[in-house]
């Protein structure tokens, strides 16, 4: 386990690309950029809270945790605070990488872990870590101006031709 490094920017692309299927970026230089201001460039950055990187045996990176540090005012004590996003594990590497990270991250020398939005597998990391949830602040609600086109986007190629097809046919 090590802090992210510049040089490490092409390599979470790929990771990013093996881990997850959509992204909200388009393109790899989107998403390169995106790492890059938000866990290199960020004005809040603190070299003692950094991104978390690890490497398989191979030196190769196969699991990534951002951290965005931020400072919050309690009572008129100033605590640190790490924001966990964008973790990352290999489908190749899966196993313990995502605890030890998550471990790594909790471990850490802030006074608050916090993390963004999760899907099932991340949070039943973060409680297997010693993390909770909030069931009310865990709550999103979203309401689709176009709910059979997100359906269809969700849905892989295949049954995304055979949706909009459908819906073409009750729409004439």
């Amino acid at each position: 386990m090590r802090s992210l490094r510049a040089r490490d920017v092409p390599a979470l692309v790929a990771l990013r690309s093996r881990a997850f299927r959509h992204s909200e970026r388009g393109s790899p230089e989107a998403s390169a950029a995106f790492f890059r201001a938000v866990f290199l460039d960020n004005p809040w950055r603190d070299a003692n809270l950094p991104s978390l990187v690890y490497e398989n045996d191979g030196g190769e990176v196969c699991g990534f945790l951002g951290i965005v540090p931020r400072l919050l005012t309690l009572r008129g004590q100033t605590l640190r605070v790490a924001v966990a996003t964008q973790l990352m594990v290999d489908p190749a590497e899966r196993g313990l990488v995502g605890r030890r990270i998550a471990r790594a991250y909790i471990d850490g020398p802030q006074d608050l872990c916090l993390s963004d939005t999760a899907n099932d597998a991340a949070r039943r990391l973060w409680q297997v870590v010693g993390g909770h949830v909030s069931p009310m602040l865990s709550t999103s609600w979203v309401r689709r101006l176009r709910p059979f086109r997100h359906a269809a986007l969700r849905l892989g190629a295949t049954h995304r031709a055979r949706l909009l097809r459908s819906c073409r046919s009750i729409q004439d």
